[in-house]
């Protein structure tokens, strides 16, 4: 109960630190040398999803119509 209580603490006085595995890494390499390339092949979450709904869509008003 005592440990409890002191993480609860260390919570609300925000001394908690967050897992390296969840920290951005600053310094991370790309694939490519230029930063024009890097910037270009990120995609946001968003676009593959629109992509595949609106196709799904697509897909799905097509059968409806034969």
């Amino acid at each position: 109960m005592k440990e409890n209580v002191k993480e609860y603490e260390a919570f609300k006085l925000v001394k908690v630190t967050m897992p390296a595995y969840l920290q951005i890494r600053g310094s991370e390499e790309g694939k490519f040398k230029s930063k024009f390339m890097e910037r270009v092949t990120r995609t946001p979450l968003r676009v593959p999803q629109i992509m595949f709904f609106s196709t799904l869509a697509g897909f799905v008003y097509y059968n409806f119509q034969n």
